[in-house]
């Protein structure tokens, strides 16, 4: 049904937020609105003169609003929360499945990825072995193009810089396989000796 035609309000309506209605398109419902546009994200809009809430999309929400701009400026922002929230879950992901594959204990992680608001991903990690001292690596992934960078710096078990290490030689496609080298890269140096991988927080 096409509300436009009806004979509740068409302006005077806001936004009280937005509603992801998942991957599957069979999933999503018909905009409440003009009844033809099927939409995942979901405007949930409210009238004070209306009763109940409609769940629209974009399109017919700026036309409710009388303000276009609003509501691509609201999808864009839940956009970005989103993708936010997909690439923490993948970080963790990648965190869980390497201290799994090699034993190490997860409740020494705690989360060492970071995302920095550049979109670089940064680690800081201290490594300690059987008879060695132990030493702090920082690691940072980044987007070059259409490739993806890996650095891991040896930072000494002060802390102070001494060396540094480029792990970009074979053109990585994504962030994953970036991380997965830095990872790979630091289990190997002595994996034998390793006893600790846990993140460095101070």
């Amino acid at each position: 049904m096409n509300m436009w035609f009806s004979n509740i309000p068409r302006k005077g309506w806001s936004c009280s937020t937005i509603i992801d209605m998942g991957r599957r398109k069979e999933d999503w419902p018909p905009c409440d609105m003009c009844g033809h546009t099927h939409i995942r994200y979901a405007h949930v809009m409210q009238h004070p003169s209306y009763a109940g809430t409609l769940l629209v999309g974009c399109v017919c929400a700026s036309h409710m609003e009388v303000d276009k701009e609003a509501a691509a400026l609201r999808e864009k922002e839940f956009h970005k929360m989103l993708a936010k929230a997909d690439k923490l879950a993948l970080i963790e992901e990648i965190n869980l499945r390497w201290y799994r594959e090699h034993d190490l204990s997860e409740a020494n992680m705690r989360h060492p990825w970071v995302a920095a608001d550049n979109g670089q991903l940064w680690m800081r990690l201290r490594k300690r072995l059987r008879d060695y001292d132990e030493t702090i690596y920082q690691a940072c992934v980044w987007r070059d193009d259409d490739v993806w960078r890996a650095i891991v710096w040896d930072m000494g078990a002060s802390g102070n810089y001494k060396q540094a290490t480029w792990l970009d030689t074979d053109q990585h496609t994504s962030a994953m396989e970036a991380q997965d080298a830095i990872m790979e890269f630091l289990f190997t140096l002595a994996p034998t000796e390793l006893t600790e991988l846990c993140n460095v927080t101070e």
